[in-house]
């Protein structure tokens, strides 16, 4: 069987998506709306149609230096019949069956550089959030419904340049991290927004440097326990379980490994009135890398199952029910993943004192080391597929994004032929596509071919 993302054909491209570099890409939910116009870039893209089959494509934003911010959704080119009834003038945009359908952009920092965007799904089914961070030390949350912005709020961050962010997965906080060291929980709720502007929770570490890197994830596919990731100036990675925004009583998540790099770590804060920092706690933190964290990703361990539905991933057995992966990369072009599983809380605090012994040693850890993933460019951005998390997809400044199966640690699959490097990458929440910016400005989708006979077959993408 052909493993996925082992073959890649282009989708989509546009050469001027921002005047200025594509800091950060992300795809998620956006709310339908009526026909929309392909953005004209000659060239590059071609008519798009605006029937309804396009609804289901996925929608992605990019962030750029030139300080806007954009939503695209692709669509399907008029009149495109294939390999065979495409034009023959060997261009990008003669083989790329889709287009890139700009939907909305925001302005919204007075014309600062525009470090990360996250999006989200609220709950409003028909309502979408979408986060920006920026230079000018800043977060902003939108809320857009059928292309029409509702509703908007600023996270102050102290004139601190705000360099990542992430939604949870339930789109109700909005983690950022920023140029002080300090990561931040956020209620992205509007009405919560409106009634307090502070944040609810900030996580500190003596000498972690400049935040570059968050993520969240849920623990469980229920979403009873979620947990955050960190990435450090100083090449470390923190991760954090998070319970207090969500209010709920559970027992300490155990983690714990004797590998080497990965250090367990006590429960961060206690505040006297049993408020949010005293039910954040640092699990766990990985070290070992040469320079500053430049890229990271967190992803839970779901498996399809033959109904295509998402199913928890056991490592070896029922007990080790939560399960999640995370990947760094750094300044030096090296990547490596770790995957973590954690045994069940309630089977732990049933157990005998001496059996709870053996549980809390039980937790597994892998690591999957990649080495030198770029050999000619740091490593900017990385990506896991969506739900079962078995590829990760790293984009460099040697101008390549590469993916890479987590089973083995090899190359699937390297997408080359980007003017200038590679700042960011992400998948589609169906892993169907994969999105990625480049310094340049200009930005491009690919699609999964793995399981199409006209594939290239050595998996390169000019």
């Amino acid at each position: 069987m052909t493993p996925r993302w082992s073959r890649c054909d282009i989708a989509a491209t546009v050469d001027h998506a921002h005047v200025a570099s594509v800091k950060s890409v992300a795809s998620g939910f956006w709310p339908a709306a009526g026909p929309t116009r392909a953005l004209s870039v000659p060239g590059r893209s071609a008519p798009a149609s605006s029937s309804s089959r396009d609804s289901d494509l996925p929608a992605f934003a990019t962030a750029g230096m030139d300080g806007a911010t954009r939503v695209w959704r692709l669509a399907r080119r008029e009149g495109f019949c294939g390999d065979e009834g495409a034009p023959s003038d060997g261009s990008e945009a003669a083989r790329a069956p889709f287009a890139a359908t700009r939907v909305a952009s925001v302005e919204a920092h007075g014309g600062s550089g525009v470090r990360a965007v996250a999006m989200a799904r609220t709950a409003d089914p028909a309502v979408a959030a979408l986060a920006t961070g920026s230079y000018d030390g800043a977060a902003t949350v939108r809320a857009w419904r059928a292309n029409a912005e509702t509703s908007a709020s600023t996270k102050p961050h102290g004139g601190e340049s705000v360099l990542s962010l992430a939604f949870s997965p339930d789109g109700a906080f909005l983690v950022t991290g920023a140029g002080d060291g300090v990561a931040r929980v956020w209620s992205a709720r509007a009405d919560e927004t409106r009634k307090n502007s502070a944040p609810l929770a900030a996580l500190a570490a003596r000498g972690f440097g400049a935040v570059r890197c968050v993520d969240a994830a849920p623990l469980r596919e229920a979403g009873e326990q979620e947990l955050m990731a960190t990435g450090g100036e100083d090449g470390t990675i923190r991760v954090w379980s998070w319970r207090a925004c969500h209010g709920l009583k559970t027992a300490r998540v155990r983690v714990c490994s004797s590998d080497e790099g990965v250090e367990p770590k006590p429960a961060f804060g206690a505040g006297p009135d049993g408020g949010a920092e005293s039910r954040l706690t640092c699990e766990l933190m990985l070290k070992g890398h040469a320079r500053g964290i430049t890229a990271m990703a967190l992803c839970p361990c779901f498996s399809r199952g033959k109904d295509g539905s998402g199913s928890s991933r056991a490592f070896a057995n029922r007990r080790e029910s939560r399960s999640f992966r995370i990947a760094a990369g750094s300044d030096t072009g090296a990547a490596a993943a770790w995957a973590f599983a954690a045994a069940d809380d309630a089977e732990t605090e049933s157990a005998s004192s001496a059996s709870r012994t053996t549980r809390e040693s039980s937790p597994t850890t892998r690591r999957l080391a990649f080495g030198a993933a770029h050999t000619r460019g740091g490593v900017r951005a990385c990506a896991f597929t969506p739900v079962e998390a078995d590829v990760l997809a790293s984009a460099s400044e040697d101008r390549t994004v590469r993916l890479w199966d987590l089973q083995t640690g090899t190359c699937l699959c390297a997408l080359t032929g980007a003017r200038a490097a590679a700042e960011c990458v992400a998948f589609s929440p169906d892993a169907a596509f994969l999105f990625a910016g480049a310094a340049d400005g200009s930005l491009a989708a690919w699609r999964d071919a793995s399981g199409s006979g006209g594939a290239r077959a050595d998996g390169r993408s000019n």
